[in-house]
């Protein structure tokens, strides 16, 4: 419809209007000389008389109509404004809430580091906790990036679990840990350091999916 109906169309439609009174008065008055000549002064002062009187309704018609046309393209105008600013706010809200849970998700992941490299003795305690925190709040937020359904959620979960498990032997008390041989210590340490780095390659994958959306999102819009 505003397509259809722009301020474009006012000049046609004040030219069509101009030209049909135009041409009234141009054939009211030819009849006129053809029925009377051009000589009769006084018939031509009555004439004008009347010329005038029916004109002048038909020009106030005529700039009614005008008027109403402008009043209509300055309302459609005005509406498709405020239109294409609602629509700006609405985008300019959602990119902030969407921001704001990449940068939780982010943030959720950075304390699945964290719990390890601070203190391996409490990570898996730390973990557990995390990874329930973690799988909630992605779920949660599914609505806000349809792209999550792409991702293995249930797979990151089993990679974090898998931390967790490798992190609890250093729960233990170090009289336990100090029992063990140096191959099985050694083994401890390789499990923790392989589950550290398939989650990072997890969340690194996570992270890129979430800001390319972001990216391609809202840079189409």
């Amino acid at each position: 419809m505003n397509d259809f109906i722009n301020a474009k169309a006012l000049g046609p439609a004040l030219r069509l209007t101009l030209m049909i009174c135009g041409c009234f008065s141009v054939i009211v008055v030819l009849v006129y000389v053809l029925a009377r000549g051009w000589n009769d002064a006084t018939a031509w002062a009555a004439f004008g008389d009347y010329l005038s009187g029916l004109l002048n309704p038909i020009f106030a018609f005529a700039n009614v109509i005008v008027l109403v046309i402008i009043s209509y393209q300055l309302a459609v105008i005005e509406n498709s404004r405020a239109e294409k600013g609602v629509a700006t706010q609405r985008e300019i809200a959602l990119y902030s809430i969407q921001h704001g849970s990449f940068e939780k998700i982010n943030l959720l992941l950075d304390r699945v580091h964290a719990a390890v490299i601070e203190d391996p003795k409490t990570a898996s305690s730390k973990l557990r906790l995390i990874k329930i925190d973690l799988s909630t709040f992605l779920h949660a937020n599914l609505y806000l990036f349809p792209v999550l359904g792409t991702f293995d959620i249930v797979g990151l979960n089993d990679v974090i679990t898998r931390l967790e498990n490798s992190a609890e032997p250093f729960a233990k008390s170090d009289q336990e840990r100090a029992s063990k041989s140096a191959a099985e210590r050694k083994q401890i340490w390789t499990e923790l350091i392989e589950s550290s780095t398939e989650f990072a390659t997890q969340r690194g994958a996570l992270s890129r999916l979430l800001a390319d959306y972001l990216i391609e999102h809202h840079h189409r819009e």
